[in-house]
């Protein structure tokens, strides 16, 4: 029959579940990496390749920061709406012990 299955033994059908990552390179990149390409490693970054530099380096930061607080907000309402879904079930679960417990026949000495 095999070992139990465990958490870490399944796969995730959830469609929540993190959609691949686009290898789309955006054009702030190019640039860059342009102007870094025709320097050396040990090279004095000057002019108007520190200024792309500098840009390029501020826009990442932004981008970043825009996806990470995207992710976050995603990951939040999928975790509110985990939750209710979790609550949900634990009132129905506690409604239905509390019919079955009200369905009980008391006996007669209970009643004095």
């Amino acid at each position: 029959m095999g070992p139990p299955l465990t958490r870490s033994r399944t796969h995730s059908n959830d469609s929540r579940a993190a959609a691949p990552i686009t290898t789309e390179i955006p054009a702030f990149t190019r640039r860059i990496t342009g102007s870094l390409a025709n320097l050396s490693d040990d090279a004095t970054v000057r002019g108007r390749d520190a200024k792309e530099l500098r840009d390029a380096t501020a826009q990442a930061i932004t981008e970043v920061w825009n996806d990470t607080r995207t992710a976050t907000a995603t990951l939040a309402r999928q975790v509110n709406e985990g939750n209710s879904s979790l609550l949900t079930g634990l009132n129905q679960s506690f409604s239905a012990v509390g019919q079955r417990i009200n369905s009980i026949p008391m006996p007669g000495w209970a009643d004095s």
